[in-house]
């Protein structure tokens, strides 16, 4: 019995539980040839955008981005630096022309493994006798430098297209999104802009894609808080409104990421979207986790994670 509590005091005391705190965000830029309301074209400006990711994006560790112009990839990175006063490293995807996705890590806390886009995601999809394609998601799985797990950061800017041939195309990519998450073992922290039209008061009410995403909660949906708020809009005279009281960006997690404790918003300002012809129509979005982990107490850490 005295072994057998020996045994006991000594896992005690050699395994340390601790929480190690994880910030995540999204954020669609609105980069060129994007219709606004009036049927105008619209750029967000990038200086400005760079200045609001300085005053927001200060305590991020993982950043997405949509609509990103391929140019603004040097500046972006340097906003977030500027922002949170560390290393960053950024990574557009591919393909997609004058709207990239972006993925971004602080490079001081992650160890890239691998950056690649899931090429399904783009199609092409038979939709109407009509053969389309989309933008492919883009992921970077990544290993923390304090602890043992690798995480994968998935950023997402699903099919917008039209009324008749957007909603079955998102389906389509949410089942793809499933199928893909049957080959990955990581915490998976999923972000974007969905296009799925999540009502604030009705929820998913044109199954768009979110209830085949979500099913069995094998997605699941890091809600922000009631009531929910649009995170699309539009400035007039320096005053936002709404034409269409919908989410379309959203955080959800997958695998082991659903045990992280966590909490979530929609950025809000009162210039929210102004001046128009700066800033972007998306509001940002972020989460913020505790990741648990069992540390020994009486060993160095390792930075490679035992590996």
């Amino acid at each position: 019995m005295r072994k057998l509590s020996s045994l006991f005091l000594f896992l005690s005391l050699s395994l340390a539980v601790s929480a190690r705190p994880l910030q995540v965000m999204f954020w669609n830029l609105e980069s060129p040839g994007h219709d606004v309301h009036e049927g105008e074209k619209k750029t967000a400006d990038l200086d400005f955008l760079c200045q609001r990711i300085h005053q927001d994006f200060g305590a991020a560790d993982l950043v997405g981005f949509a609509e990103v112009e391929p140019d603004w990839g040097p500046a972006l990175e340097k906003a977030l630096e500027t922002a949170s006063g560390t290393d960053w490293e950024l990574r557009l995807s591919p393909t997609g022309g004058h709207d990239r996705l972006a993925v971004a890590w602080r490079s001081d806390r992650y160890n890239l493994l691998e950056c690649e886009i899931i090429p399904e995601l783009g199609g092409p999809f038979r939709i109407n006798a009509k053969e389309l394609n989309f933008r492919p998601s883009l992921y970077a799985r990544l290993r923390p430098s304090s602890d043992e797990g690798p995480i994968t950061f998935v950023v997402n800017h699903l099919a917008r297209s039209n009324a008749e041939n957007g909603p079955p195309v998102r389906r389509k990519q949410a089942n793809l999104l499933r199928q893909w998450l049957a080959h990955i073992q990581d915490p998976v922290v999923c972000v974007g802009d969905f296009n799925f039209d999540y009502h604030i008061r009705q929820g998913d009410k044109d199954n768009s894609g979110f209830s085949v995403l979500t099913r069995e909660d094998l997605y699941h949906w890091v809600r922000y808080p009631d009531p929910l708020v649009p995170t699309e809009g539009e400035s007039k005279n320096g005053t936002p409104i709404f034409p269409y009281e919908s989410i379309l960006d959203f955080i959800f997690v997958a695998n082991q990421a659903r045990e992280w404790k966590a909490n979530s918003q929609v950025l809000t300002r009162p210039d929210d979207f102004s001046p128009e012809d700066q800033n972007s129509d998306h509001r940002p979005v972020r989460a913020n986790f505790e990741i648990h982990t069992s540390l020994p107490r009486n060993f160095p850490n390792n930075p490679n994670g035992g590996h």
